[in-house]
């Protein structure tokens, strides 16, 4: 698997970041920090990971995220050169994902994200060529699940993996493989870690299935009443979860079915990267989102900063609207035959 990761690595550049395991396992540890609305823009991205960590502690010890990480087809096509159904393309596929995915979460955890939803198979995935499913899809569980590799980096990085939806539709897919069972295993080997949680989204759409109906109706039948937010979600996931605080979405502005079940509300930010999420998630991209999350928005959204508007501040705000009354975020180009964002 080392090669394999290695191989993957060469397809790119190396992902911008300063992560340090040794300083990142030191950071719960207690350090002098400055109050965090007082930090620049300059001075916050200059910040060492472990630094940003502890900020971002000191702001919300729970921070969730939800990633959802399209493209990735196009994306080895544009780094490879080869095409869907070539020699080498699904290879090349596995390899760039993993790798890329595993550098991903280490910029997440090490810059504070305590739980990260990522919708891994969604029931789109179904409708793609069979040379695609047999290739790729057992190749993905077997690293992510099975990998001696992947269960040492949860371990290093103190993750709990959980799933959600119905990682058994896998096996009615890919029979005597037994891919859910895989996936099971690794939940129970991590099930000791406590720093972070990665939940592993599998065929779950935004609306809930039956199975979920019917342990409401239970809890109706026991509880005598309907259950709130929170008791859905420990219904669900087995455990509360919080609104998550952003969702990263990336090349289309697509994916809103993807959104896990009850783990997004109106002050969830919706982040939407041009290049595909695998590639554009790097320690730069998470710390500009970071910034405007935690600070950016608290000062736009603190009481003191609403009781000093100003009547030029509001004119200035009347203007913008004007200005910009049929400017929106969405639009797409082609370049070649393929679609992308219009930035």
């Amino acid at each position: 698997m080392k090669d394999k990761l290695k191989n993957g690595i060469n397809y790119l550049n190396p992902i911008s970041s300063d992560l340090d395991k040794n300083e990142f396992s030191t950071a719960t540890g207690e350090g002098e920090i400055l109050p965090l609305l007082s930090i620049s823009k300059e001075d916050f991205l200059s910040l060492s990971s472990a630094e940003i960590s502890r900020l971002v502690r000191q702001k919300n010890d729970d921070l969730t995220g939800i990633f959802l990480a399209d493209g990735n087809r196009r994306l080895v096509m544009a780094l490879t050169g080869k095409t869907p159904g070539s020699q080498g393309f699904y290879e090349a596929y596995s390899e760039i994902a993993i790798s890329r995915f595993m550098q991903n979460l280490e910029v997440f955890f090490s810059h504070g994200i305590r739980r990260l939803f990522f919708p891994i198979f969604g029931n789109s995935i179904l409708e793609r060529d069979k040379e695609f499913l047999q290739s790729v899809i057992p190749s993905l569980i077997n690293s992510l699940f099975q990998d001696s590799a992947w269960l040492r980096f949860y371990n290093q990085y103190n993750i709990r993996v959980e799933f959600y939806g119905s990682p058994g539709k896998l096996d009615g897919v890919f029979p005597h493989l037994g891919l859910s069972g895989k996936i099971g295993e690794m939940k129970n080997q991590t099930s000791g870690n406590t720093a972070h949680i990665l939940y592993y989204g599998f065929f779950s759409d935004s609306c809930l299935d039956q199975v979920f109906s019917r342990h409401i109706l239970r809890f109706i039948d026991e509880k005598g009443k309907e259950p709130n937010r929170d008791e859905l979600t420990r219904i669900y996931y087995g455990e509360y979860v919080p609104q998550a605080d952003f969702f990263i979405n990336s090349t289309r502005a697509a994916g809103l079915g993807a959104l896990p079940p009850l783990a997004y509300g109106k002050n969830t930010r919706i982040y939407t990267t041009a290049a595909p999420g695998i590639f554009a998630v790097d320690s730069s991209l998470i710390r500009e989102i970071l910034y405007d999350l935690l600070i950016e928005s608290s000062l736009l959204n603190s009481s003191s900063e609403a009781n000093s508007l100003t009547q030029h501040d509001l004119d200035n705000l009347k203007d913008f609207y004007f200005s910009n009354r049929h400017v929106f975020t969405g639009r797409t180009r082609k370049i070649g035959r393929f679609q992308v964002l219009d930035i």
